[in-house]
């Protein structure tokens, strides 16, 4: 993502993104809602300045820990209510213990989406200057303001 530098705290830098082909399908409305406000770390100690555009990224193993913390509670929590049901209620049937296995489930998605609102990931790096591809395919740098 590329944006402007809005506000700059130690080494937490806020970045106002710009409008992409990406944010067309994007349903994180929490983006939308705080006008594409982002936290991001500058670990490189980069000498940034307000306005100043830079690019936001992440890397392939925090999107991938992103990932599986946004999936394998959720998937426990169905195999938990599923199961828990049925050693309590052997008699009971499959039907209701799917019941159980996806109340299981939602509660612990709704767990894991209240956890990351209240801490937000503050995994993605700033870097500059960004790279932008132009229509011809080269690459290309974007100057400062």
């Amino acid at each position: 993502m590329i944006g402007n530098v809005q506000n700059i705290k130690g080494k937490i830098v806020t970045i106002r993104c710009r409008e992409s082909d990406l944010c067309f399908g994007c349903l994180n409305h929490r983006c939308k809602e705080q006008s594409r406000l982002i936290a991001a770390k500058n670990s490189k100690a980069l000498p940034l300045v307000l306005g100043q555009i830079v690019e936001v990224k992440a890397a392939s193993s925090v999107l991938a820990k992103q990932i599986a913390a946004a999936l394998v509670p959720p998937v426990l929590g169905f195999i938990a209510g599923f199961t828990v049901f049925g050693l309590f209620f052997p008699e009971a049937g499959e039907a209701p213990q799917v019941f159980c296995g996806l109340a299981g489930l939602f509660a612990a998605a709704f767990i894991v989406y209240r956890i990351r609102r209240h801490f937000p990931a503050q995994d993605l790096e700033v870097s500059y200057p960004p790279q932008i591809k132009d229509p011809s395919d080269k690459e290309m740098e974007v100057k400062d303001r």
